[in-house]
């Protein structure tokens, strides 16, 4: 019976090493996806212990870099902390990648930046009305797109004042 359990534990490893050499994955995503193979919760537990251990999983890892190909897609803060969530990864996990986030790398564009950056790929002076603002149905747009990407309501509507007053100094300047 020993054997059979060696052999088990030997193969549940194998099998979740192969999965994190194709690609990076929290530790539910692991778990779900050995569950879903058929092992036994023991086993599971067991490789994922071991594999924690010796930092073959990582979620703070995980995390780090999730955040920085989010925020390379232009998401906000809260739409990254919405998917870490949806991939098992503990409140306290995410809010301390978030918060080291900025210390580790300079490439990272601040939150409000990467909402401006989003925003001014949508919209150009010709959307401005006669008194320099954009109309509802711009706003909405905007608005809209910048909600499904995390971020928060101030930030949104801080994003388009500022694009507005940047839109009318470029236009000043033609």
């Amino acid at each position: 019976m020993k054997n059979h359990k060696e052999k088990n534990l030997r193969d549940i490893r194998e099998v979740a090493a192969r999965k994190l050499a194709r690609s990076s994955k929290t530790a539910y995503e692991l778990t779900v996806q050995l569950k879903k193979l058929g092992y036994e919760e023991e086993d599971v537990k067991s490789t994922i212990d071991s594999f924690l251990e010796i930092g073959y999983l990582d979620d703070y890892k995980y995390s780090l870099s999730f955040f920085r190909l989010g925020a390379n897609k232009g998401w906000g803060e809260g739409r990254i902390k919405r998917e870490l969530g949806k991939k098992g990864v503990s409140q306290d996990i995410i809010m301390k990648a978030l918060q080291n986030i900025y210390n580790d790398r300079d490439d990272i564009k601040r939150e409000d930046l990467r909402a401006l950056e989003v925003a001014r790929k949508m919209v150009s002076l010709e959307d401005l009305n006669s008194k320099g603002f954009f109309e509802d149905k711009i706003k909405s747009r905007i608005a809209r797109r910048l909600y499904s990407y995390g971020y928060s309501s101030d930030l949104i509507f801080k994003t388009i004042r500022t694009l507005e007053r940047e839109l009318m100094d470029n236009g000043e300047d033609n």
